[in-house]
């Protein structure tokens, strides 16, 4: 699957960009980190597929893994996107900590019943049971 990816991208084929993008979710995955919004984490992601684009030619094998050149260019891309974003005055700077993961609706509300049976159970108890 790799080689195919990376030879249809050496010959410039679409198909091999196709393919590209089919496997581009684990670049999403190494981009959330460091871009909080959702814009700029697709502005980057579109950014990291032309930059495989253009420097495919380069890429030896033999020299590492195609999933970790890969990351690598990925985690670079974003880190100077955020720099940019920073230098430029843009509403995200660059964090230590790791972004919240944003709850899906059906999250949410699992989230919410929990929470109603947690309160309806501590309801349940004495005081003395909820200091502890």
């Amino acid at each position: 699957q790799k080689r195919k990816i990376i030879a249809l991208l050496r010959e410039r084929d679409e198909q091999g960009l196709h393919a590209l993008l089919d496997t581009m979710g684990r670049c999403a995955n190494v981009i959330a980190p460091i871009l909080r919004d959702p814009q700029e984490r697709e502005d980057c992601l579109s950014e990291v597929t032309m930059r495989v684009w253009e420097k495919i030619d380069p890429f030896q094998e033999e020299r590492g893994s195609w999933n970790g050149w890969l990351t690598s260019l990925t985690r670079h891309a974003a880190l100077n996107h955020a720099r940019r974003i920073s230098r430029h005055g843009g509403a995200e700077a660059l964090s230590e900590d790791p972004p919240l993961p944003e709850l899906t609706p059906e999250e949410a509300l699992l989230r919410q019943e929990r929470q109603t049976a947690l309160q309806a159970a501590l309801g349940q108890l004495s005081a003395g049971e909820r200091l502890l």
